[in-house]
């Protein structure tokens, strides 16, 4: 599987009317033609996009679709706007599972769930757990009432306990607890709290 997250090019400034109709601006439309250039000249083309409502996504997604020589499929969803939540995202990424997908989106959307999913790769798939601890911490530094906090603490806390560092499996046990005392990974913290 491979997913490709994009964020829109550049667009007009806020305030330049309404937020879901600002169009990219010519400078954006050329620097991200260039970068679409070199993507689709280096990396396998999507089998699926899907792409936030906003005009500036699409925009972006009819360039990086230009560029690859791509039909498609698209779908719009509105899973990537940029106030989405994280969790409905993954689970587009998991719905598609297998496929080469790109999400065209926007911030903090993007990022967000850039930090998830690496963690989510570095835990499940490589076991690197010290770097499966770094991109959930990321996540919860930028994202820390999103809507994957409690997956990504308790991911964090496993992954520290697994790699070894016990005092920071420790602390974080004790900030899982303070915020999440019922949650599913209480029960794990509350056995490392007690070793």
């Amino acid at each position: 599987m491979r997913v490709y997250l994009v964020r829109h090019g550049v667009a007009a400034p806020p305030g330049a009317g309404v937020d879901e109709h600002r169009p990219l601006t010519e400078e954006g439309r050329a620097a991200f033609r260039a970068s679409a250039a070199i993507w689709a000249a280096q990396a396998p083309a999507p089998t699926r996009w899907i792409v936030s409502p906003l005009v500036r996504a699409v925009q972006t997604a009819e360039i990086a679709l230009g560029a690859f020589g791509a039909p498609g499929p698209v779908e719009v969803s509105d899973v990537l706007v940029p106030e989405g939540r994280i969790s409905a995202a993954a689970q587009l990424v998991d719905d598609h599972f297998g496929e080469t997908l790109a999400l065209v989106g926007h911030q903090p959307l993007m990022g967000g769930l850039a930090a998830f999913l690496l963690g989510r790769l570095a835990f499940d798939a490589q076991q690197d757990y010290a770097e499966a601890e770094r991109w959930f911490a990321v996540y919860e530094s930028e994202r820390p009432d999103g809507p994957l906090i409690r997956e990504a603490m308790g991911r964090r806390l496993e992954a520290l306990a697994r790699s070894g560092d016990s005092a920071g499996a420790r602390a974080q046990a004790e900030r899982y607890l303070a915020r999440f005392p019922f949650g599913p990974h209480a029960r794990r913290a509350r056995e490392i709290l007690a070793e």
